[in-house]
């Protein structure tokens, strides 16, 4: 939905941002890695044609996913080499799709993984797409990249949490002390107050593609409101501090002063919305739900785990058939499969 009184999600105050990305054009850059002048490539932001082919045989150093370690563990973090852009126009952002051969198709059928496109806004003319099959595609392939980012670094440190857990064998006295450091740390990003093995297992883990692309349809309106296009906001967050949001044109009645919250990035409004959904109170049903699916060894469902998040929207269960609806008509599940490439470029 676009933008209207209620934006959607239960407020959460983020404890850091993502670092800011703000410049115009696309540049060839590494996750979070400062790109040496001599990499940089400068494409056409106007409405003709690219002017420049980006390189196919350059070497770019590999990123890490996921949270370091205080030691060296078994569980190592994957590493990718991406491209991040922020493109003012359509035409840019849909060409450096198609120069990448970006098909949803290949990637719902497991044929191809999820190229490393990291967009960081949304273009100016986003609104432009008169047609709604042609806007959803170029919102999913837009979103996708971000949503399998985010929980690729999820995964690495869940899978480095479940090693470590079985090493402890419930007592993490019995790690090492940068095993046990990581573990604090790893403690205090989820909202606890020291390890707990059980409650870090329910937190730390994924949400299904599925999922994150139908809320984050719902709440941007499929990229179309203005809290998505100016303050990179997909799922309608909120914050009391009116220098970090935007208002909204009509407030809910009885929940104060609120504004939907400001991102740096497309990429860092996703990483919050996950953030939200595995440490707020709120969502501790889905969590639940979340963890009975894991124990009884079973696939994670998007649909399913909408029933646990009836708190996002103060309409409740309408709310919650409504995601289901967008997942179901849309297929959105075929992606919740969906892996990143190690690179995008090759």
């Amino acid at each position: 939905m676009a933008e209207n009184a209620d934006t959607g999600a239960t407020p959460d105050r983020e404890r850091g941002r993502a670092p800011h990305g703000g410049a115009l054009g696309l540049a060839l850059a590494l996750i979070g890695v400062v790109v040496p002048a001599a990499l940089a490539i400068v494409l056409a932001v106007g409405p003709g044609p690219l002017t420049r082919d980006l390189p196919s045989t350059t070497t770019l150093r590999e990123v890490s996913l996921g949270t370091a370690p205080g030691d060296p563990l078994p569980v190592p973090q994957r590493k990718v080499a991406a491209l991040s852009i922020a493109p003012q126009n359509l035409h840019t952002l849909t060409a450096v799709f198609d120069r990448h051969d970006y098909a949803l198709a290949r990637i719902a059928t497991g044929e191809a993984a999820v190229p490393p496109i990291f967009v960081k806004t949304l273009p100016h003319d986003w609104r432009s797409m008169d047609q709604a099959e042609t806007r959803k595609r170029v919102f999913v392939k837009t979103v996708l990249p971000l949503i399998v980012k985010a929980n690729a670094a999820i995964r690495t440190d869940r899978k480095r949490l479940l090693t470590l857990a079985e090493r402890a064998d419930g007592d993490p006295s019995n790690l090492s002390e940068g095993a046990r450091y990581w573990l604090s740390q790893l403690a205090r990003r989820y909202g606890l107050d020291s390890v707990n093995f059980a409650a870090l297992k329910r937190r730390v883990d994924v949400i299904p593609a599925s999922l994150a692309i139908a809320q984050a349809a719902n709440e941007s309106g499929w990229g179309t409101s203005r809290f998505a296009r100016q303050g990179n906001a997909l799922f309608g967050q909120w914050t009391w501090d009116s220098s970090e949001g935007i208002r909204p044109k009509a407030l809910q009645a009885g929940k104060g002063d609120y504004a939907v919250k400001r991102f740096d990035s497309l990429g860092a409004s996703v990483a919050a919305y996950m953030h939200n959904l595995n440490t707020h109170s709120a969502y501790a049903p889905m969590r639940k739900k979340r963890a009975s699916l894991r124990a009884a060894d079973h696939k994670l469902s998007g649909s399913a785990l909408a029933g646990g998040l009836t708190r996002y929207s103060q309409r409740g269960a309408a709310y919650v058939e409504e995601i289901r609806g967008m997942i179901s008509y849309n297929d959105f599940h075929r992606y919740d499969g969906s892996h990143l490439a190690n690179a995008v470029l090759g």
